[in-house]
């Protein structure tokens, strides 16, 4: 399993990075453009990408949430770090990791206990649905522009 949740934390980064990098080349006021969505902005829901990645990378590791992405003043970039952390956090943990569980709480506070494979499949399937939003986000706000795809296959077929 930890081979398949590398690979999926590798592809996870590099279609955050793809996107990152079309939103990069254009006017900076298409960042943070009112566009209807999960969140208004593409900032704002790739920020929520990044919080979400560094609050589930906080639970797995024990740590404490004290420098949420999105309330810190970040930019878009901040959600490279956070899949960096990632990519090193399921590097460090040999594959019976994945079978175990973790208990956490919600940010509501209710407790939860879930598979730590599974966790980390949650994490990076939100990722991809979100980045699926800045996409339609884009188109929306008038760039005509190429994205290239950020599929699951494009990613396989670079290997």
């Amino acid at each position: 399993m930890k081979d398949l949740l590398l690979k999926y934390a590798r592809y996870n980064q590099w279609a955050n990075e793809k996107l990152v990098n079309v939103i990069k080349t254009q006017a900076p006021e298409l960042l943070e453009k009112v566009i209807p969505s999960s969140f208004d902005t593409i900032k704002k829901t790739f920020l929520h990408v990044a919080d979400a990645e560094y609050i589930w990378h906080v639970r797995m590791s024990g740590g404490t949430a004290d420098k949420i992405p999105g309330k810190s003043g970040a930019g878009i970039e901040a959600v490279a770090e956070m899949d960096q952390r990632l990519i090193d956090f399921i590097s460090s943990k040999d594959d019976a990791y994945f079978r175990q569980s973790t208990s956490y709480k919600s940010i509501k506070g209710d407790p939860f206990t879930n598979n730590n494979g599974a966790i980390f499949w949650h994490v990076f399937n939100h990722s991809t649905f979100h980045r699926g939003q800045v996409v339609t986000q884009l188109r929306n706000g008038g760039f005509t522009g190429a994205v290239d795809s950020t599929d699951f296959i494009s990613f396989e077929r670079l290997s």
